[in-house]
């Protein structure tokens, strides 16, 4: 299977048109999207900590962390960096493109471990976490031409 990131079009297509203004430069989701959309859940191994999730990836997101977790990965994940840092959903621009919303303002992508593996930076992530992300249809950007290793983001199956 080859997995490769979606099109904006077919982004929107999936996850919807978001509702949005923005104030004092900051994105506002509109309450309505943001209550048909996101939930707060409580993902395995993170036990304190309940992430806003886009409703359309929980069952994805609690497959892969319960894989990481019973393969004994969940060493490699720096638990409150991810929970302080990290996670799926904040409403703001793109860091590569400040005119576009980043993919976060869904609740779709998930960053794991931000302060070991910043923006522009290789990064530290295990090889074993990306495969158990890529073999569940996610994309890690870790590798692309400006990468983001902490970024995993749910991609579309093609070949």
């Amino acid at each position: 299977m080859i997995r490769k990131i979606m099109s904006d079009l077919e982004w929107e297509a999936k996850f919807g048109k978001l509702g949005f203004h923005i104030e004092n430069g900051k994105v506002i989701v509109s309450p309505e999207w943001e209550q048909s959309n996101i939930v707060s859940f409580l993902l395995p191994i993170f036990i304190e900590h309940k992430f806003q999730v886009n409703r359309n990836v929980v069952t994805d997101l609690v497959k892969i962390f319960t894989q990481i977790e019973q393969q004994g990965l969940d060493k490699y994940i720096d638990i409150k960096d991810t929970e302080l840092n990290g996670g799926c959903y904040c409403p703001r621009f793109s860091k590569a493109n400040r005119t576009k919303l980043s993919r976060h303002s869904w609740g779709v992508p998930f960053d794991l471990n931000p302060t070991s593996n910043q923006y522009g930076t290789k990064g530290a992530m295990s090889p074993e976490i990306i495969k158990i992300f890529n073999d569940n249809g996610w994309c890690w950007f870790g590798d692309l031409e400006h990468p983001d290793p902490m970024h995993f983001e749910l991609a579309k199956i093609v070949g």
